[in-house]
């Protein structure tokens, strides 16, 4: 007749999870939910994956007590130093589990995935049970500081984006521009002369914004590079510079000159077992990661990649009556044709 449940805070009410390691390492992290997404509030304070760390609140509410035990000497559960300390809060409450020693080193006959039966309690309960928490559970809770971190380096809202720049050494500054009509123009900056904008591609301009959206880091390089760090790795003089101008969130009053940005730094490219990778960072913050390379040629700061191919639109209901066909070289005509009324090409 007992409750075989352990952690009964659903994850919707959930407002913070901390994992704690074992000494002598004893890292604790702690990550807490914000009005829209999750962060890590230690051992940095960062974005987390929103998703991964409620996928990983719902896996442990689903874990359940495998047997009770009685257990006459309790060191041999590992619950005097355990190997992991669980705990959830939520409204006004929390949850405390103990993940101590394993019970078997041998792998549990007719299980369909990996997974690992420990000794386990609630910390302000005496009772000892085991429980069988899958691998890579385990290994999500054991790594959390990257498992649960978001992997994305621009947080952005695309229908907030009012312009982008990108900034490459010896290249002028390509800049775009989003017109209140919802169409995008292109022009280079080199010194004080600034051309005329044009019109932008509006699928190109699409794909970039995709791409910087979708830019996500291969691994977390350093959380605290040193200044001679940065340099090596590029970010004195960046292969690109991607400056994004947002709008201000709805509701909030924001003067123009001080529309909230976001830029992306790509520093030097470099090889590891094959696989070419780009250091890259987001200015004012101290975090390096590394990114697929194939980055930069998504970024060109070529004015003229922007630009419309369309030399001209017809207007909605046109239809095209006519056609001539001139050489300009000696004005001959190479080929003219006017449809008569009700014929077609």
């Amino acid at each position: 007749l007992r409750d075989d449940a352990l952690v009964d805070i659903p994850v919707f009410e959930a407002r913070s999870l901390a994992v704690q390691l074992p000494a002598p390492g004893n890292l604790r992290v702690r990550l807490a939910r914000s009005a829209r997404n999750w962060t890590f509030e230690s051992p940095i304070q960062t974005r987390a994956d929103k998703n991964a760390v409620e996928l990983t609140l719902n896996r442990i509410r689903e874990l359940r007590v495998a047997s009770f035990r009685d257990i006459p000497d309790a060191r041999a559960t590992g619950l005097d130093n355990p190997a992991l300390r669980l705990t959830v809060e939520g409204n006004q409450r929390r949850v405390i589990l103990l993940l101590g020693a394993p019970v078997s080193t041998e792998p549990p006959p007719g299980a369909s995935f990996a997974e690992t039966e420990l000794f386990a309690k609630l910390e302000d309960r005496a009772a000892v049970f085991t429980v069988k928490v899958e691998d890579a559970l385990l290994d999500n809770l054991r790594n959390a500081q990257s498992e649960l971190r978001d992997r994305r380096l621009l947080d952005f809202e695309p229908t907030r984006l009012t312009a982008i720049s990108l900034r490459s050494p010896g290249q002028p500054e390509v800049a775009l521009q989003r017109l209140e009509t919802g169409a995008w123009q292109v022009h280079a900056r080199e010194g004080d002369a600034v051309p005329l904008p044009q019109a932008a591609d509006a699928s190109i301009v699409a794909r970039l914004v995709t791409q910087l959206g979708q830019l996500r880091a291969e691994t977390f390089h350093s959380d605290a590079p040193f200044p001679a760090d940065l340099e090596q790795w590029g970010f004195n003089r960046p292969e690109r510079e991607v400056t994004l101008t947002l709008s201000p969130e709805s509701g909030v009053n924001v003067p123009t000159a001080a529309a909230p940005t976001l830029t992306l730094q790509l520093g030097v490219t470099g090889s590891e077992q094959g696989k070419p990778f780009t250091y890259a960072r987001l200015a004012g913050a101290q975090f390096v990661y590394r990114v697929p390379a194939d980055i930069l040629t998504e970024l060109p700061v070529v004015a003229r990649h922007y630009r419309e191919r369309t030399l001209r639109a017809l207007p909605p209901g046109a239809r095209i009556t006519g056609l001539k066909l001139t050489r300009l070289a000696d004005s001959t005509t190479v080929f003219a044709r006017d449809l008569a009324a009700g014929q077609t090409w």
